[in-house]
């Protein structure tokens, strides 16, 4: 259960070369309660940072046109979009590609595409709005070792 102090809807930017995984995510995502922008290209994501201004971005690395690269790097010199959060959603993940991303403080995360699970993008995404986790009792319970209680109609069978 996801507790939250929001009072508007955010706004998500997902740019993925994956359009399966970008469906996928959306809809996660859009259950959760968030507005979807989706961008297909490096240029169309940066004209959706401009005209959109989510308050996060999603962004592969590898897009056609501009890459995620060339994405971020022009995002740092674009006064009104430099401050929007991004999480990296993307395979390329070798000592290599990483040292290529612009060093700023807006990267919140990085997730790797072929091993991406939408409950954790979901968490990434709720950590950089500044949500909490709160599991259900009957998880803390479980997790505790402890007994759950039985079913009024087990109870009733042992009198």
């Amino acid at each position: 259960m996801w507790y939250t102090r929001r009072t508007m809807k955010e706004k998500i930017l997902i740019a993925l070369s994956d359009q399966n995984l970008a469906a996928l995510l959306s809809t996660r995502l859009e259950r959760q309660g968030y507005t979807i922008v989706k961008a297909k290209t490096g240029e169309e994501t940066l004209h959706k940072m401009q005209s959109e201004n989510p308050d996060l971005a999603l962004i592969d690395l590898i897009l056609s046109g501009k890459n995620g690269y060339e994405v971020l790097e022009e995002k740092t010199l674009d006064r009104p979009v430099t401050k929007i959060p991004v999480i990296i959603v993307s395979n390329s993940g070798s000592p290599i590609d990483m040292k290529r991303i612009p060093s700023t403080p807006t990267i919140r995360g990085y997730v790797i595409k072929s091993h991406v699970d939408p409950e954790e993008v979901l968490k990434k995404v709720e950590d950089v709005f500044g949500r909490i986790y709160l599991p259900q009792a009957s998880e803390v319970v479980h997790s505790l070792g402890e007994e759950t209680p039985a079913p009024r109609s087990e109870v009733a069978k042992k009198i």
